[in-house]
Order: structure tokens, then C-alpha cells, then sequence
């Protein structure tokens, strides 16, 4: 299932780039990542299935770090 806002929880300079991406939502499990503090830099670790966006949490904490 996704969500139609997560999109807002990003900051706008990444939230700018996803949308000329073309991604529009992002899955469960990215948006519980970000809710669990994915972009204020602490450490995380990921048990997640193949192909539930495990790569793309980590450009965005790549993305976040790179704009901070």
C-alpha cells in the first residue's frame, strides 16, 4: 500500500529532485524510514524483503547529508 503525502516528509530540495524523477510515492517501509529518523543522520539498519526500496532510502540519506 502507499500513501498519496509522503512525499512531504522529505525536505524540498529532495523532494524537487524526486518529483523530476518522475517518483511520485514512496513504499511502507521508505516512509517508516523516514518516520524512525532516517534523515537526522543516525545509524539504521535495514531487514527488508528484495525489491521493498531498500536502495533508494539509502540515496536519500545520501541525498540528505550531500544538502546539509
Amino acid at each position: 500500500m502507499k500513501t498519496d503525502n509522503e512525499l512531504t516528509l522529505l525536505p524540498r530540495q529532495i523532494h524537487d529532485i524526486f518529483k523530476q524523477n518522475g517518483i511520485k510515492r514512496l513504499y511502507p517501509p521508505q516512509v517508516q524510514a523516514l518516520k524512525q529518523g532516517l534523515l537526522s543522520q543516525k545509524n539504521m539498519i535495514l531487514s527488508m524483503p528484495t525489491a521493498s526500496g531498500k536502495t533508494l532510502i539509502a540515496e536519500l540519506a545520501i541525498l540528505d547529508i550531500l544538502f546539509s
